[in-house]
């Protein structure tokens, strides 16, 4: 398991290298200008001429690449051109991304994951309606799903605000609590309650033989988070965030489920005829039992298999959703960086992203070591 995971890692940072590198010198070759190019209307040539050569950006884009990379490592990500640090600049903004991206991976795996195992047992036209449905949602284009949401499901928040939050917009202006610390608190929780959830259900499958349904673990932690929520005492607070939330939740989670419905699907249609689900139905099992207990576990491996690859065109979506919705999070955070053309900003928060995405495909890593045990009989 150990090297397994050491060979994850390894091949995760080389990649990680690789993008950074690919990034640092698409950014010097795609935008026109440098750093000091926003300062120019404000500074004369001589000026402009002792900032380029104070920061080193007279030296060769190797030199500079070179320089910049080893800041990185050391978690420097220098300043912005209007004198913020990055790394302060983009604390504020990933919470608000991780907890989309956290919680619409949770419900499409579960809303997806079901959909496709009840349509593969199910065959005929209303289940082909339903897969069709999944379809257009993957393939949707993000701006105009975040539009048709806004439109439709925007309204609807701000009646839910104005009846349960009527407090003059003075929530979060009579508090201590930050919105990107409750947003952490709350990714936090949510994590921690199913990895506890999930590892209670395989203690009870080990010792009773009997699998807990990923509908009734989703159900224990939909009540177990607003309860944690409410024993920290930001329940109020975390409310209003989840409506905030509500638009780039939802639109992320349909692009995602779509995928996860689709490969829940043909895994599950592939697996119907093979000799163990036979041996099932031959001992008296229902069918119920078979799909759940057998057929679904062996569709799990190839949808995280799936999912590590598929991580990076999800971000990529979701940093579209966000600059369609104005949520405040790296995507929106990266576009203003863009149009304001401050480099700085937008390579510290390309870099976030990109380490994000290392760190979801090492999490599906040991996700998948744990549950596949061929993994670990091949390493062994």
């Amino acid at each position: 398991m150990l090297r397994y995971l050491a060979r994850r890692v390894a091949s995760g940072l080389l990649a990680l290298v690789g993008f950074l590198t690919a990034m640092f010198f698409g950014v010097q070759a795609l935008i026109p200008g440098d750093f000091v190019t926003p300062l120019r209307l404000g500074m004369t040539e001589q000026e402009l001429a002792d900032l380029r050569a104070q920061l080193g950006l007279d030296q060769s884009l190797w030199v500079q690449y070179l320089k910049w990379v080893r800041a990185l490592a050391s978690g420097e990500l220098g300043g912005s051109t209007f004198g913020m640090p990055v790394s302060r600049l983009l604390l504020d903004v990933v919470p608000a991304t991780l907890f989309v991206f956290v919680t619409g991976l949770l419900l499409a795996y579960l809303i997806g994951g079901w959909q496709g195992r009840w349509t593969a047992w199910r065959p005929g036209l209303r289940s082909e309606s339903m897969t069709l449905a999944g379809l257009g949602f993957v393939t949707a284009f993000p701006p105009f799903l975040a539009f048709v949401l806004v439109t439709a499901l925007g309204p609807r928040v701000s009646d839910l605000r104005q009846r349960f939050l009527d407090d003059g917009g003075r929530l979060w202006f009579d508090s201590d609590l930050e919105p990107g610390g409750v947003l952490v608190d709350m990714t936090v929780s949510l994590l921690v309650v199913l990895v506890v959830l999930v590892a209670t259900s395989r203690i009870a499958r080990r010792m009773w033989r009997r699998r807990v349904p990923a509908s009734l673990i989703g159900a224990f932690a939909a009540v177990l988070v607003p309860l944690w929520w409410w024993r920290q005492g930001y329940h109020v607070h975390a409310f209003d965030l989840v409506l905030d939330a509500a638009v780039p939740l939802v639109a992320f989670t349909l692009l995602a489920y779509g995928e996860f419905l689709l490969i829940m699907q043909t895994t599950m249609v592939a697996t119907k005829h093979e000799d163990f689900i036979a041996a099932a139905r031959a001992k008296g099992l229902s069918e119920r039992a078979i799909r759940d207990r057998h057929a679904a576990p062996n569709a799990i491996v190839p949808l995280l298999s799936r999912l590590a690859v598929s991580i990076p065109f999800l971000m990529t979506g979701l940093v579209i959703v966000e600059r369609s919705v104005a949520w405040p999070g790296l995507g929106d955070f990266l576009f203003r960086s863009i149009e304001a053309q401050d480099m700085p900003v937008v390579m510290g928060a390309l870099a976030v992203i990109g380490v994000i995405a290392l760190v979801a495909r090492l999490a599906l890593d040991l996700i998948m070591a744990v549950v596949d045990p061929r993994l670990r009989r091949r390493q062994a």
